[in-house]
């Protein structure tokens, strides 16, 4: 399913194979996950609201409105 999404899109194929292959696209993603498992997201679409501040953060899950985003940010605004 991927390599016909890459011909569909007319990506250098053999490019794409060898990122499929390659070892540090592969710990790229297996970090990513990681990371992301330790923030507390658990799927997709996922947003984290972090004050860089305070480093307090606010995993929201799925596709949220646009209340919810303001709501977290004024959240962790400083007081």
């Amino acid at each position: 399913p991927l390599r016909s999404l890459a011909e569909h899109d007319h990506l250098d194929l053999e490019k794409f194979d060898a990122c499929l292959r390659s070892v540090t696209a592969s710990e790229r993603v297996a970090a990513d996950l990681r990371d992301g498992q330790n923030a507390g997201i658990n799927g997709t679409p996922a947003t984290i609201i972090r004050n860089n501040k305070t480093g307090r953060s606010i995993p929201l899950i799925g596709a949220v409105p646009p209340e919810d985003l303001k709501a977290a940010v004024r959240s962790l605004q400083d007081k």
